[in-house]
């Protein structure tokens, strides 16, 4: 985001001049691209609910390889909390439409899972520093009772036991007092590793430990959303609760916590006050070419702040990934427009997620799109306007290009190492 400069330019004082995928009086807003059909994009399974992920270019295969949250088991989206597993799927643009890589997960094909039940909130992410694709998700299958499914007469319906071992079951657990210190109990969060997008991920995974001063404002953890400098300092942003007296309509606000590797340990740095205003949940953090930071949330935490229908995405941005603006709320919402001129309004969109290219401009945003209601769900994307990912093989200008913009953020690390 630039500011105009009212001595060349004939644009009103204050107003902004925006980046391609930036729209709106302050450059608050996404600048998404028309669909072409309401088919054409995002990871749509018949019989199936999904609920948000994101990409990254597999250039093994030239496909995009994305992971997304999907309920199993004959499971809504009001059966996440124990019907929820990752799937991975593919496609040939980064808004898809995706195919999954594989069968549909149930109990009698677990192999259709990159992570079984109960895994949601599917983040996709990489470590430059281990050359790792990780993978961070709140659940675990140990909590799922035996006899848990949704639908009686689906033969697709899981057994929890036919999906991990039971002493994976045993693993959560429960927030401890360390001297001046809390661990904090989260959903719990885990993270995962493979070689490669397409897995075989770790099951289960490993279990984020999150410690911070036992008066902070932070009691219960979740949503984790890591950003990863290149020499693998992570900066996790959360939801957390209850927020502060003040800060909203719903309990949920932004944490911050920061490890010097994905493996962590993770210690809290918001531990006054929530990052942003007001309350929000579903962080996502990415850098754009400029170096700037943008948080991507979900300010309609239980439905209490926007009507079905209503665009509440929050945006905010920082220089330093540390202190924040204020959410401009609205960046985002449910309306899908049209390449053809008409739209359509689903009730609910949330669980922001952003493909970047290798110069980080964003190229697509991922949702959870709630259909006719919050349950109607499945997993969507737009193209950002504007927005053509770097291919292999660039000019020999735009590799170089590449190549400084990585080595600037290489440089920068070090300012957010502990």
């Amino acid at each position: 985001m630039t500011r105009s400069n009212p001595a060349s330019d004939a644009r009103p004082r204050g107003r902004c001049a925006c980046d391609a995928w930036f729209t709106g009086g302050d450059c608050s807003l996404l600048n998404l691209e028309p669909a072409a059909s309401p088919e054409s994009a995002g990871l749509q399974v018949p019989g199936y609910h999904s609920w948000g992920g994101r990409c990254t270019y597999d250039g093994a295969t030239g496909k995009y390889v994305g992971a997304f949250s999907m309920m199993v088991g004959g499971c809504s989206l009001n059966q996440w909390q124990w019907g929820s597993a990752i799937v991975v799927a593919e496609a040939d643009a980064p808004e898809g439409p995706y195919s999954l890589i594989g069968e549909p997960p149930s109990s009698l094909a677990p192999e259709g899972a990159a992570l079984p039940p109960w895994a949601h909130n599917a983040f996709l992410s990489f470590d430059p520093a281990s050359g790792r694709h990780l993978l961070f998700h709140i659940g675990a299958e140990h909590r799922l009772p035996a006899n848990k499914f949704c639908n009686r007469s689906d033969p697709r319906r899981f057994r929890p036991s036919a999906w991990v071992p039971a002493n994976a079951r045993r693993q959560l657990v429960q927030p401890r007092q360390r001297g001046g210190t809390l661990d904090y109990l989260s959903d719990p969060i885990f993270v995962s590793s493979a070689p490669s997008p397409r897995g075989p991920w770790e099951v289960p995974g490993r279990r984020v430990e999150l410690s911070g001063p036992a008066d902070s404002w932070v009691r219960r953890v979740s949503n984790p959303g890591p950003f990863i400098f290149p020499n693998g300092t992570v900066l996790l942003y959360t939801s957390a609760d209850p927020c502060p007296p003040g800060w909203g309509r719903a309990p949920t606000c932004i944490a911050l916590f920061r490890a010097p590797s994905w493996e962590g340990p993770y210690t809290l740095l918001s531990t006054s006050a929530p990052l942003v205003r007001p309350e929000s949940e579903d962080p996502f953090v990415f850098r754009d070419p400029r170096g700037s930071f943008h948080m991507l949330t979900n300010v309609n935490t239980f439905h209490r702040r926007c009507d079905a229908g209503a665009a509440c995405g929050g945006h905010a941005w920082s220089l330093d990934g540390l202190t924040w603006s204020g959410q401009a709320i609205g960046a985002f919402g449910p309306t899908v427009e049209l390449a053809n001129g008409s739209s359509f309004t689903n009730a609910y969109a949330e669980r922001p997620l952003v493909y970047q290219d290798a110069l980080g401009a964003p190229v697509a945003l991922f949702v959870g799109m709630g259909r006719s209601v919050y349950a109607d769900s499945i997993s969507w994307a737009w193209r950002f306007a504007g927005s053509r990912p770097l291919a292999q093989g660039a000019s020999p200008a735009r590799a170089l290009a590449h190549k400084q913009n990585e080595r600037r953020k290489a440089q920068d690390a070090h300012k957010w190492t502990k």
